[in-house]
């Protein structure tokens, strides 16, 4: 599944799961964009990238305004002569707040919806142009809460099940240019889930057991590796799917 000489731009790299599928793209081959919010988290991704002989830039982004995406779309063609893989990562960091609908307000249901649905409409269509000129990927992460729904998490379920609809109508679209778009719905063990089990003696466990597989997904190697699948000639008939990287938490 090399990517070798394909380039990929990757929302909300700069940490957790866009940071590992970031890493894997680059051990795969590919030229990575770690587009990030802030450049001090991003930078030291696409570091790690060309320490280990890869091929990275971080470029500065802001998923929810439409003129920092196409910019950063801009700047990774005119660096890379091309655009072949799109991964839409990024997530508010109001986006999994525990409010329940009636306490909830406006301006989160904004932020939220801000990063994913509506950031899926600018990336697509900045993108789209340059993917369509080879074998475009887009890749969109999604999460159980926009398939089956979380108590107290409406406003996130709101924004991830808009974008499945984005995938479905999507698919067809996109089809039509030779783009092929996919889904994948991940458990991965970030940073910040580790900081939180620290404080939580046996919580780890307690979550694990929720797996067939017995642990956690790593962002890299695990979710990493479904979305260099994504992106590879492996799966090139395949689009419109949602594929759950979660250990068998949930299956259809």
């Amino acid at each position: 599944m090399s990517l070798k000489g394909r380039t990929a731009f990757v929302t909300g790299a700069g940490g957790g799961v866009g940071e590992g599928i970031a890493l894997a793209l680059g051990k795969a081959g590919a030229n990575v964009v770690v587009a990030a919010r802030r450049l001090e988290t991003g930078e030291p991704v696409a570091a790690r990238i060309r320490e280990g002989g890869g091929e990275a830039i971080c470029v500065q982004t802001d998923v929810a305004d439409e003129q920092s995406v196409f910019a950063a779309i801009g700047k990774t063609v005119s660096t890379y002569n091309g655009l072949d893989i799109l991964v839409h990562n990024a997530l508010s960091g109001r986006a999994t707040d525990r409010t329940p609908i009636a306490d909830a307000p406006e301006d989160l249901f904004d932020d939220v919806v801000a990063t994913g649905s509506r950031a899926t409409f600018w990336c697509v269509k900045a993108a789209l142009p340059h993917l369509q000129r080879g074998k475009g990927r887009v890749v969109l992460l999604l999460a159980h809460g926009g398939v089956r729904g979380h108590g107290s998490l409406s406003i996130y379920g709101v924004a991830k099940g808009m974008q499945r609809g984005n995938l479905k109508a999507l698919t067809w679209e996109l089809g039509g240019r030779g783009v092929s778009i996919n889904a994948i719905v991940p458990v991965a063990l970030t940073d910040g889930m580790a900081r939180d089990f620290e404080r939580r003696p046996g919580e780890y466990e307690r979550q694990a057991a929720r797996s067939a597989l017995g642990y956690i997904g790593k962002p890299e190697e695990d979710i990493g590796g479904a979305a260099v699948f994504f992106a590879s000639d492996a799966a090139r008939y395949v689009t419109g799917q949602t594929l759950f990287v979660d250990g068998g938490v949930y299956m259809l």
